[in-house]
């Protein structure tokens, strides 16, 4: 069966026969099951990967727009995003809710039974990763350029249960059966440098020695009330720049065949993880580092292919700091300036003063943090 015949870019008016459609061939076509023997969680998944598939043209849309119109955007850095259940805020944004649940209706299924199907993304864990979602999903429906920054988490913060009375925690593998809003984007993996040390000669700093890892991002698309737009929201995943080691498996070291991808990976597996010991603040700094690293170099790039020279930089990047967890961004980015592209102080710390908005909302420990000289040096 050939994709559906509707124009996405005029979404809303899709009838239910054209979802219908949609549901039946990525049913039969992506996921294998004929529509009598799907679950509801088929159904789920269905109907997800065609809100994806809209969206992903809309994507291509608004970036084709935001290109030609050279628009200033957004650039909203956390490390929480609590978006929430996607599937249901998807269709009442894109205004085809009723079209979904007649068409399920016709399969035999409820749409609240599909809806119920899916758990809630753990990208986030209170207060502070909630805000950050509603940021894009109003910067979206108000027609703002924006990207959403943060880490892909594999479990999140824990899983709450109860035995004999007492609390116990366990992985939240929210997303190991499936997640079909989560587009990997390999070819926009940018490589982070930790450790190492730094040189001067002649005045200019030379970062080296250092251990890379890579940042392999993820998109969620980010859709708004009542409009054409989607926005962007990408997360980082850890990963290995070497891998597996072939020798080290041939040679019975199992364990250190996979030292690196575990090293890599542990940046990326649980959101703020356990800070009483000095691993653990090493690791909760280097993850703020890493998605940062990842973030900046990923809209410089985007700035460079868009515009000659940095002369436009202030006028086309605000880039919003939630908390202080991105705070780091700030050296950074003066470290990218200063190092790769030869400003000097003066200018770049201009460059940033113009660039950088932060806000902070709670005054509890974790958004107001401190670190030691000894692991930032």
């Amino acid at each position: 069966m050939s994709r559906m015949n509707v124009d996405l870019n005029s979404v809303r008016t899709m009838d239910t026969a054209q979802v219908e459609q949609g549901i039946r061939r990525i049913l039969e076509q992506s996921l294998g099951v004929e529509p009598d023997e799907a679950t509801p969680g088929d159904y789920w998944e269905a109907l997800s990967l065609l809100v994806r598939e809209i969206n992903l043209d809309r994507i291509r849309n608004t970036r084709r727009e935001e290109k030609d119109g050279s628009v200033r955007r957004v650039y909203y850095l956390s490390l929480e995003f609590l978006v929430g259940r996607l599937l249901g805020n998807n269709l009442h944004n894109l205004g085809i809710y009723h079209q979904a649940e007649k068409a399920t209706a016709s399969f035999g299924v409820n749409l609240s039974d599909v809806l119920e199907y899916e758990t809630d993304p753990a990208l986030g864990n209170g207060g502070l990763g909630r805000l950050a979602a509603c940021f894009l999903d109003s910067l979206t429906t108000l027609n703002v350029p924006a990207f959403g920054y943060g880490i892909n988490y594999r479990f999140g913060l824990f899983k709450q249960g109860f035995v004999g009375g007492k609390q116990v925690e366990s992985p939240d593998a929210w997303r190991e059966d499936s997640f079909p809003w989560g587009i990997e984007k390999p070819k926009r993996k940018q490589v982070v440098r930790l450790y190492g040390q730094v040189r001067e000669v002649d005045g200019k700093a030379y970062w080296e020695d250092t251990q890379e890892v890579l940042g392999v991002p993820w998109d969620l698309p980010v859709t708004g009330y009542n409009t054409e737009r989607v926005n962007t929201l990408r997360l980082w995943e850890g990963r290995a720049t070497e891998g597996f080691d072939l020798n080290s498996f041939d040679a019975g070291r199992y364990q250190d065949s996979r030292f690196r991808e575990i090293l890599a990976e542990n940046i990326s597996q649980v959101l703020y993880p356990n800070d009483s010991h000095p691993e653990g603040k090493e690791l909760r700094l280097i993850q703020q580092y890493f998605f940062v690293a990842c973030s900046l170099a990923d809209l410089i790039a985007r700035y460079k292919r868009e515009h000659e020279g940095w002369e436009q930089f202030t006028s086309k990047v605000v880039i919003q700091l939630n908390d202080t967890h991105p705070a780091i961004a700030v050296p950074e980015l003066l470290r990218i300036l200063m190092d790769e592209e030869d400003f000097v102080f003066t200018k770049a710390l201009e460059i940033c003063r113009s660039v950088f908005c932060y806000t902070n909302h709670t005054l509890l420990p974790e958004a107001l943090e401190t670190w030691s000289q000894g692991l930032i040096a």
